[in-house]
């Protein structure tokens, strides 16, 4: 039998679908890609090389090109339900809250047991708001794995919690600590509920238990902080804003705290470096204004306060305090046109 020149050994897309999945195996994400697009190009409806390549597309943060892979997955299969589930991660990466839950939801109908759909489009629908539909895909997540439920009673003790059943929340992270004792982020929401019980040192130990189990969880020092400002522990307090800090130095809360127990211990030079960085991290964080107009106030420089409590009042503009701090500066100053402006526009937004 002749074979014509180039034909022997020439390889396939099958091949190189093979050879993607190899790569892909041992890390060489770009070899993979290359290879899954080979076989695409020789047999356009390989719906296994579309899903994997969208994948590690997903992983590469490459959205527009994971979309259109998953898209075209669909397109050769219908019924293919994972095809549904990683388009739904990627519009919920692109904050398409909608087109999630439509996806979720198709890959659901598709796939009944599908438990990551479940989790998923119940954490789309708690963004959205949807508290009590939220819920409902939570539990259904947890009957599909009750061993593997963890994150989802951690996320429906959230739900919970938002809707002011904190019993109900505190069993939910109960049982998902139960379920993986590593599971920092149960023990910081479990924290924050003992903390709205006024059970400072039961939010306490659970901060510290969430920092045991990831030392770089910004957010549980600075809970903890917070929670030893209300007992009075000045240093510890401070010991743990700086960490957080230390931690994630673009955690603008961090430095927002830390500039208030400063400002109160009477050190308005730090106080003011911190509530500026505050700023610079969130230029929409209207407290953080105000907080910077009152240390301008303290150091009497009352230009500068006055112009951050007029940026306060531009993010938060039916807040009548900010009118009244204002008039107060303003009359400090000797304009009292202004101030009395302002006073008038508090008292309007008083009314009912």
């Amino acid at each position: 039998m002749f074979v014509a020149p180039g034909v022997r050994g020439q390889k396939t897309a099958a091949d190189f679908f093979k050879r993607g999945l190899d790569r892909q195996k041992t890390g060489n994400l770009d070899g993979a890609i290359a290879d899954y697009t080979k076989a695409i190009q020789l047999d356009p409806r390989v719906v296994g090389a579309y899903v994997n390549r969208g994948n590690l597309r997903l992983g590469k943060k490459d959205f527009a090109g994971a979309l259109a892979d998953f898209t075209a997955a669909i397109g050769i299969d219908p019924k293919l339900a994972t095809a549904f589930y990683d388009r739904g991660t990627v519009r919920q990466s692109l904050n398409d809250v909608e087109g999630s839950i439509a996806d979720f939801t198709k890959a659901i109908e598709l796939d009944p047991k599908h438990t990551n759909a479940y989790f998923n489009r119940g954490l789309a629908r708690y963004n959205k708001g949807d508290l009590d539909a939220a819920i409902t895909d939570y539990t259904k997540a947890i009957e599909l794995d009750p061993k593997g439920a963890s994150p989802s009673y951690t996320n429906r003790g959230k739900a919970r919690s938002r809707k002011n059943d904190i019993d109900g929340a505190m069993a939910d992270y109960s049982k998902a600590i139960e379920l993986d004792p590593t599971n920092s982020l149960a023990y910081y929401n479990r924290g924050n509920a003992r903390g709205d019980r006024q059970d400072v040192d039961g939010a306490i130990a659970d901060f510290t238990k969430a920092i045991e189990c990831d030392p770089k969880f910004a957010r549980a020092y600075d809970q903890r902080g917070f929670a030893r400002v209300s007992k009075n522990d000045v240093a510890g307090a401070l010991a743990d804003f700086t960490k957080a800090i230390e931690v994630d130095p673009t955690f603008a809360r961090s430095y927002f705290d830390r500039s208030n127990l400063r400002f109160e211990g009477g050190d308005t030079e730090g106080a003011l470096a911190d509530i500026t960085r505050t700023i610079e991290l969130d230029p929409k964080f209207g407290n953080a204004y105000y907080r910077r107009s009152e240390i301008y106030f303290a150091r009497q420089n009352y230009e500068a306060s006055i112009a951050d409590l007029t940026k306060a009042i531009e993010l938060t503009p039916a807040d009548p305090s900010l009118y009244r701090s204002r008039s107060m500066i303003y009359r400090q100053v000797g304009k009292n046109e202004l101030a009395d402006a302002d006073e008038n526009k508090a008292a309007e937004l008083d009314k009912p």
